[in-house]
């Protein structure tokens, strides 16, 4: 079998990225090459937006935004967040226009005003030097220069701006973020020291509900399993868990289904909700999570707790067999609407098996020797980020409803 290649060429001008980097640059004229710009919606009623506050926090920005219904009709507007952070020729790699978070108004009637209130993290602006022009081995770097921040109707349509300027670059602060390239003696040490197995620490998993992710406690819970424990977990773990006795865990189902209960295996369905990109069209984080509290309300009614889904993957091209499970070609809209949505089954229990993983690009040969090339940076600045913006942002407490 002849393999199959696919090569991400455009690296991080995908989408929007593009053409608001490309007509900046000259390459076209913009209007006569994008009739739809990325956010641009439509409403029965028009508003103003305005920047206020603006204030260098130092790690990061805040500023607020005030949203007023002009209009003679009520309607909901979205406050749409974007940077430009400064490009040197020949250093890392930056589009000219970047999603940084956005948030929807509530119903606003002739004449009503809502403030919204941000906070952009400076951080977030860093860009992932994989061509190692600043760094060693890779890693985020936050260039010094100045930064622009945006809020606009669309990603070209700027309503107002702020700048910033950064005085010194900044690299250590983002380390976390860097690359654990890969070192064969962490995997092949003939001294290494077999970890404990089969201890009776008296421990039991439901015990640790709430322990922080840190805490040591969770060695000593680990060290209770079995190598065959281990080995018929990771091997009897589709559409299932299997029980563990040694820790007292009690056998889950799994079930499919990333807009909906969807369980073919066993034959149990639920609701079919509307696609993911159907959802983030709307740019309404309230409402992803109600559509998360009702998904994880039906799974916990049929007592399934693991959910596969939401789908994470990023609309690179009309034709990716999976684009109606995906939420969009940005990460960040992609990530903050399915956060909201992991969040809200979360409050049922239900545990989402966040998927494809990445650069999933097609289903026509995809487990058939497919062979995909992108580079580090865009994997890390675009099809990572929802994955990143789900697990960092696991945040009960932090989101709408209960």
């Amino acid at each position: 079998m002849k393999p199959v290649n696919i090569t991400f060429t455009e690296g991080i001008y995908l989408g929007y990225k593009f053409y608001e980097t490309a007509a900046e640059e000259g390459l076209f004229n913009y209007d006569d090459m994008v009739q739809y710009s990325f956010g641009h919606g439509l409403s029965y009623t028009t508003f103003t937006q305005e920047m206020q506050n603006f204030t260098d926090n130092g790690d990061s920005i805040s500023f607020d935004a005030t949203v007023t219904n002009t209009g003679d009709t009520a309607g909901k507007d979205v406050v749409e967040i974007y940077y430009t952070p400064p490009y040197y020729n020949g250093g890392i790699e930056k589009a000219s226009v970047n999603l940084i978070d956005f948030e929807k108004t509530e119903l606003l009637e002739p004449g009503q005003s809502q403030t919204l209130s941000f906070t952009v993290y400076k951080e977030d602006m860093a860009s992932y030097d994989s061509n190692r022009i600043k760094t060693e081995n890779g890693g985020y770097v936050l260039e010094a220069g100045e930064y622009t921040i945006s809020i606009r109707s669309d990603s070209h349509t700027v309503i107002a701006e702020e700048r910033y300027v950064m005085d010194e670059e900044t690299r250590e602060q983002i380390a976390s973020k860097s690359t654990a390239h890969y070192d064969p003696t962490l995997y092949d040490d003939p001294e290494a020291e077999m970890p404990t197995t089969g201890a009776d620490n008296g421990l039991k998993l439901e015990d640790f509900t709430g322990v922080d992710y840190d805490d040591p406690s969770w060695d000593d819970l680990l060290d209770q399993l079995t190598v065959e424990e281990m080995v018929e977990l990771v091997n009897l773990g589709g559409f299932q868990t299997i029980a563990v006795e040694s820790v007292d865990k009690a056998r889950t189902l799994d079930s499919d289904g990333s807009t909906g209960l969807n369980d073919w295996y066993i034959g149990v369905y639920g609701t079919s909700f509307p696609t993911s990109v159907m959802i983030a069209q709307t740019w309404n984080k309230e409402l992803a999570y109600d559509v998360g509290d009702a998904i994880g309300a039906e799974f916990a009614e049929c007592g399934i707790y693991g959910w596969y889904g939401p789908s994470m993957n990023i609309h690179r091209n009309p034709f990716n067999g999976r684009n109606f499970e995906y939420y969009s070609e940005d990460g960040v809209l992609s990530g903050k609407m399915a956060a909201q949505t992991v969040n809200a089954a979360g409050e049922h229990g239900v545990y989402a098996y966040i998927k494809h993983f990445a650069l999933n690009d097609q289903e026509t040969n995809r487990c058939s020797f497919l062979l995909t090339y992108c580079d580090e940076q865009a994997i890390r600045e675009i099809y990572m980020k929802p994955f990143e913006e789900c697990v960092k942002n696991y945040d009960l407490s932090g989101c709408y409803g209960k």
